[in-house]
């Protein structure tokens, strides 16, 4: 049975090595990571050690709480389509 990981994500660069370490213990079907604006490069790392990533971008181009609470209700429930 492979499994989705959702992620929020914000300059993980100190931790990002031992997270994908882990994640590749996993059976993953796909990582969806909910970005943040990071800015030291950490998820350009992930990106280039999986190929089953879709990046999920803060749209409003200013760190927001109330995005990050929307996107932890919401983002894992199947879309219609």
């Amino acid at each position: 049975m492979l499994i989705d990981l959702y992620m929020l994500h914000y300059n993980e660069e100190r931790t990002v090595k031992l997270i994908t370490a882990y994640w590749k213990l996993l059976p993953l079907r796909k990582i969806f990571v909910i970005d943040n604006l990071s800015t030291d490069g950490s998820l350009d790392y992930i990106r280039s050690h999986f190929s089953n990533v879709e990046v999920l971008l803060n749209e409003e181009k200013q760190i927001n709480d109330y995005v990050y609470m929307m996107i932890k209700r919401n983002v894992w429930k199947p879309r219609p389509g």
